[in-house]
């Protein structure tokens, strides 16, 4: 079960389609910090997908099908 926060990155990242840690931390009030420990949670479950590494970094939702 997702919490409310992951629920606010879900919809943000559905209406964007790439969104970053620093994205999630402005829509949460949280630090950046705190937001890249949240997009990694939700990396490890599955629910988003990390593309890039470092500052150029950015996530996606994972498609539920191939035809998302």
């Amino acid at each position: 079960m997702t919490s409310d926060r992951q629920a606010l990155v879900v919809a943000m990242a559905h209406d964007k389609r790439e969104i970053r840690a620093s994205d999630v931390a402005a829509l949460l009030g949280v630090s950046r910090q705190r937001s890249r420990a949240i997009v990694k949670e939700m990396t490890d479950a599955g629910i988003l997908c990390k593309h890039g590494n470092g500052r150029y970094t950015y996530y996606t939702l994972v498609p539920e099908s191939p035809d998302y």
